[in-house]
């Protein structure tokens, strides 16, 4: 099978010996939206990077289409990149920034109007196609932005962090333009982000990066109920992590030993073997919250709330467990009554919404 895109033990090594991307490998098919998330420093930019050929490779392969890019130029490569400050040029109309890539391509004139009328309608850019860049708002810059680097027709559109500059509103609004652009035209997106909540929004697969290396690629839904490794348990969504040993494993339920007794959750398809250390992930999502009427038990975990935040219909919970050990956790506003606002509390979650996962 020919990928869109296909990194093969892709690496980078900094001239101080620092590795940035370590042995990385990735597969992309042909129209999929892969979104790469991690802390600062993690590698994800670097890795964009050497996709479009702005950072030259120190090991490994970079193929699109089955063809080794790994050495061209970046003007050779069938790539388009949207930065997060846009570049746009501020003494070109906004036609004329869409049209500069196929000048410089050596596309006819009539061609490079056809599919330059065809953006501008695309993108909804007519009313603004004669005014210069530096008057245009935020969204609009976006979308400048997008036409320009869509009108090539590139296999790949690469976007690094290109909603980071909009505000909050103007961000989700364009998120929603996005997707719906990308199936539409039905070309593959790789797009960086700090922001976890826009990757599992926009992405059909997500990366998580960690030093360099990838902690996990799946869908949104997978990534946010089972993470495979602590880092990606810590970093993605809100979950309370337990720590343990496991004692046991049956039918693809481990039993951990913690300090609260003895609490279950499912391997998703790891191995463990007995007296393996290993952090039990439970998602804010999975949990019962009640008044603490009953004894602690498997999967029953007493609680002191020590405060509340509402955000909206969400309400943010810190709680305090009985080891001194404070959680926070998000429930929807409707779950938090009097009868517990304040006080003790009782979690109850069912073994299978949480995940074993290998402890650091």
């Amino acid at each position: 099978m020919t990928y869109d895109l296909e990194l093969v033990q892709l690496g980078k090594t900094f001239p101080n010996g620092t590795p940035a991307v370590v042995a990385f490998d990735l597969r992309v098919e042909k129209g999929e939206f892969v979104s790469f998330v991690g802390p600062s420093g993690c590698g994800k930019t670097t890795t964009l990077r050497m996709i479009a050929g702005f950072e030259a490779s120190t090991s490994g392969d970079i193929l699109i289409r089955g063809r080794n890019v790994s050495d061209l130029p970046p003007e050779r490569r069938p790539t388009s990149t949207i930065f997060q400050n846009f570049a746009l040029f501020p003494h070109m109309t906004v036609r004329q920034n869409i049209e500069y890539g196929l000048r410089v391509r050596g596309v006819a004139a009539p061609e490079r109007k056809r599919r330059v009328d065809a953006m501008i309608d695309r993108l909804e850019l007519g009313d603004v196609a004669d005014q210069r860049a530096p008057g245009l708002s935020g969204g609009q810059r976006q979308r400048v932005a997008l036409a320009r680097g869509l009108v090539v027709e590139p296999d790949i559109l690469l976007l690094d962090e290109p909603l980071g500059a909009l505000d909050a509103n103007l961000r989700k609004s364009i998120q929603h333009q996005l997707k719906q652009l990308q199936r539409t035209i039905g070309i593959t997106f790789v797009f960086v982000t700090h922001a976890q909540s826009e990757a599992l929004t926009l992405s059909d697969r997500v990366v998580v990066m960690n030093r360099g290396r990838s902690e996990q690629i799946s869908d949104p839904y997978e990534l946010y109920t089972r993470p495979r490794s602590a880092f990606v348990a810590r970093f993605i969504g809100r979950n309370t992590l337990l720590a343990g040993s496991v004692a046991g494993v049956e039918d693809g339920i481990a039993t951990l030993t913690t300090a609260f007794g003895p609490m279950r959750g499912a391997t998703n398809g790891a191995v463990f073997t007995s007296g393996t250390a290993a952090l039990l992930s439970i998602p804010s999502e999975a949990f019962e919250i009640t008044a603490a009427t009953a004894a602690a038990g498997p999967e029953r975990l007493r609680g002191r709330v020590l405060g509340r935040t509402i955000l909206g219909t969400a309400v943010r919970l810190r709680i305090a467990l009985p080891d001194g050990q404070e959680i926070l956790i998000e429930t929807h506003r409707d779950q938090f009554t009097g009868e517990w606002s304040e006080g003790e509390v009782m979690l109850t979650w069912q073994p299978p919404d949480a995940t074993v996962v290998a402890a650091d």
